[in-house]
This record gives C-alpha cells, sequence and structure tokens, in this order.
C-alpha cells in the first residue's frame, strides 16, 4: 500500500534520507519476542518470505541473505525442540537472539511484519509530500513517529492508478500543436515569437518560423526553451 505524508516543504529529501537511516536501524532491533513469533510461524510461509527478502536485495548483497535463511531456520527449529514451559527456555531463546548476525536479524523482522516500510519516493512534481511503500496504515504512520518536519499521513492510501499517472510524465512534445505561436526563452533568439511547423517527438524538439522577421527562416529548437504564447485556433 502506498500512503502519503505531509511534509514541510523543501524538506522532502531530507526527511527520505532520516526514514531510510531509522528503517536501516529498526530492521535490526529485534527482541526475544520477535524470535518467539518467528517460531510460532509456519515455516514455509516464513521461509517465503526471507526468500523474497534475500532476493530483493542487490546482487552483492544477495548471496549473504540467501545463505542466511537456512541458519535463522535452524536456530528457529533448535528452539523449538524447547519446552517453553521449562526454566531453561527463556535463556534459550536470549541465547538464539544473541546469536543472530545484523542479517539474520532482519530477516527475522521480515518473518514477523516488523518494520514493514518496503520504499520512500521525495517526488520533485510533489513538494511538501512524501510517498512511501507499506505494508499497512499503522506501520507507515509508527514509522513516522518523531520524525522532524512530517507534519501526518494522509488516512486514504494512494492507488497504483494513481501513482502511475504521477510518474508517466506526459512528454512535452504533447504539450504543443502545429501551428501555436510560441515565446523563445533563450538562445540567440530570446523574447522572439515564432510558429511551430514541424514537431518530433522523439528528440523532443520542434522547428518554428520566427514571425517577427521579414523573411521566415526555419530553425530547429529544443522543446524545453520555449513556452506557449497563443494556441493555433486564436492566432
Amino acid at each position: 500500500m502506498i500512503f502519503v505524508y505531509r511534509v514541510t516543504a523543501g524538506q522532502e529529501k531530507v526527511v527520505a534520507d532520516v526514514l531510510r537511516k531509522k528503517i536501516e536501524k529498526d530492521k535490526r532491533t529485534v527482541t526475544t519476542e520477535d524470535v518467539e513469533d518467528a517460531k510460532r510461524k509456519e515455516a514455509g510461509d516464513r521461509i517465503a518470505k526471507t526468500n523474497e527478502l534475500a532476493n530483493s536485495q542487490p546482487v552483492e548483497k544477495r548471496q549473504a541473505y540467501l545463505e542466511a535463511v537456512p541458519t535463522v531456520e535452524k536456530k528457529l527449529e533448535e528452539l523449538k525442540t524447547k519446552d517453553p514451559e521449562s526454566e531453561d527456555y527463556t535463556k534459550a531463546r536470549e541465547d538464539t537472539l544473541a546469536s543472530l548476525n545484523p542479517t539474520e536479524k532482519e530477516l527475522i523482522a521480515y518473518a514477523v511484519g516488523k518494520n514493514a516500510i518496503y520504499a520512500l519516493a521525495a517526488m520533485d512534481d510533489m513538494r511538501g509530500y512524501l510517498l512511501v511503500e507499506s505494508s499497512d496504515e499503522v506501520a507507515a504512520r509508527q514509522a513516522a513517529i518523531r520524525i522532524p518536519h512530517i507534519k501526518g499521513v494522509l488516512s486514504k492510501p494512494m492507488s497504483i492508478e494513481e501513482l502511475t499517472t504521477l510518474v508517466e510524465k506526459k512528454p512535452a512534445a504533447l504539450s504543443f500543436k502545429k501551428a501555436d505561436i510560441v515565446e523563445l526563452m533563450s538562445g540567440p533568439f530570446k523574447g522572439e515569437k515564432a510558429r511551430i511547423i514541424r514537431i518530433d517527438e522523439n528528440k523532443e524538439e520542434v522547428t518554428v518560423e520566427l514571425t517577427e522577421v521579414a523573411v521566415p527562416i526555419p530553425v530547429t529548437i529544443k522543446i524545453s526553451i520555449i513556452r506557449l504564447y497563443k494556441k493555433a485556433e486564436d492566432a
């Protein structure tokens, strides 16, 4: 699920960096209760989730995570042989936790659904907002606790369709049509008006004719240096 944080405008990337560091730290903050929950969880489901996390890692880290999965499973199976009512069970659980390395702790945390924040994105077109992919609203709100510049979490999650519309930018060429009058914003003809005679969407270029010269000469320029002055139908 994708949720939206309201943040101080201009601080979106700062907040994203702070959140990433917090989430990375929290992933390794595993308690003995988490170990207990992982032990109780069905092994097949647990292995599927931990393998999912391992395979999502960058190539250089993936092997270490994949190798950690059977190690975690072995330690949890050893714990299952202990009687929860016995006096040494608590110590065995604590020993299991103490023996986990950071990668193994992250696998445990992921298996029991702890710190279920998967991704963050600060969009240039969304000043004052930050996107977060999370397992649910509770996880999204918990991650935002005590983070400077986060003002709140929008209660309604964003749909995939809404996100797709946001990230798939409309090509600049589609904003103009043949015969539109435009103004050049830079280059040797800065400030001049021109009429579009051809549009190349692939190269994001337009060919224009200057309207305020005695002999119109076609000039090919980048779309990024023009702005609409008058629509063709109004010209």
